[in-house]
């Protein structure tokens, strides 16, 4: 979360300098870089909290994997449009 707000007060400064300064100015051009880089920190740290710490993750229940639509809708949790109304034909897939 802190790395997260540097960045966006280093891009706030960073577009402040971009205003203020001649084109040619190389302190931008640094600033954006080591935005890029803390960006791309930040998105590794999270992408290991969901995929290797299981951070924020609903778990299924053991034995059971949701793979699809249709096993989404033999439990309940969605509703194909099709069985709202028997006389309605189901959508078709392009490709």
């Amino acid at each position: 979360m802190i790395l997260n707000l540097t960045i966006v007060v280093l891009y706030v400064v960073n577009l402040l300098l971009r205003i203020r300064s001649a084109p040619d100015a190389a302190a931008p051009f640094w600033l954006s870089v080591v935005g890029v880089g803390l960006l791309a920190i930040s998105g590794y740290l999270g992408g290991s909290l969901v995929f290797e710490e299981r951070v924020a993750v609903a778990e299924p229940e053991a034995g059971h994997v949701l793979v699809g639509t249709m096993e989404l809708e033999a439990a309940g949790m969605v509703e194909h449009p099709s069985s709202r109304d028997p006389n309605r034909e189901a959508p078709r897939r392009a490709g």
